[in-house]
């Protein structure tokens, strides 16, 4: 039962709806410019790796709040439903990451205004109907200065990678390492592939090598002073006994 209003708690009332309204159009408006920005790929023209590097890094966003912008940019982006819910500030982006992983073509009306019209612990639920492997959020915790607890699904196929990654590393190390430390040298190698920073770098000093004087006087001093090597005979294996013995071990 509403009771009357003061002229100042009435006016302090419409403020609040006001600034709530504004949110919610703030929420489409950055949903739009994500769209964009994705499309031009403008965050590589300020360095950012991904477009979630960007949302964290350059917008000040955090990383929970970034996923779910960008998440739900990209969905609106392929299901016209979800694009005009956000436009007409009918469902608010918090809830429309939580159906994401769920929502098609096919069930989009419907499950939108289930959104719309329900909390959001029970359309966790819903999701956790539709796809019981959804029912588990991705979630990084941090446990301790430098510590982060993962949680996440990955199919028996990515386990069993790992795993062979796992017995790999352990061929090159006295001690059979974790999980962690394999999925840490994976990273480790994978970022100094395919990291542009990274590659940038190692250009970088590789240049300023060459053009260090002392460092091209040292190395043709070495170059002179070395005797050639013997000749050794040797037979090189071709691919093919490579691959069996391989395969042999």
């Amino acid at each position: 039962m509403s009771v009357p209003l003061t002229k100042e708690q009435e006016s302090l009332h419409q403020y609040a709806l006001k600034l709530c309204r504004d949110h919610q159009l703030l929420e489409w408006q950055i949903v739009q410019v994500l769209q964009k920005i994705d499309r031009i790929k403008l965050f590589r023209k300020l360095g950012a790796a991904s477009l979630f590097q960007y949302a964290v890094q350059w917008l000040g966003l955090s990383e929970s709040v970034a996923y779910a912008f960008i998440s739900v940019s990209r969905k609106a982006t392929a299901i016209p439903a979800l694009k005009e819910a956000l436009q007409r500030q009918k469902i608010s982006v918090s809830k429309a990451s939580r159906v994401v992983s769920v929502l098609s073509s096919q069930n989009a009306n419907e499950l939108i205004a289930f959104a719309q019209n329900n909390s959001k612990r029970d359309v966790d639920f819903e999701v956790a109907r539709l796809n019981p492997k959804a029912a588990t959020r991705e979630t990084a915790k941090p446990i301790g200065a430098d510590v982060v607890e993962l949680k996440l699904n990955v199919s028996r196929a990515t386990f069993e990678k790992l795993k062979r990654a796992q017995s790999l590393v352990a061929q090159k190390k006295s001690n059979s390492p974790d999980m962690a430390a394999t999925l840490e040298m994976i990273l480790n190698e994978f970022l100094k592939r395919q990291d542009p920073v990274q590659k940038a770098n190692r250009a970088v000093q590789k240049a300023a090598a060459k053009l260090c004087p002392a460092r091209v006087a040292q190395t043709k001093a070495a170059k002179s002073q070395a005797k050639p090597a013997a000749p050794r005979a040797r037979v090189n294996l071709t691919s093919i006994n490579k691959h069996q013995v391989f395969q042999r071990d």
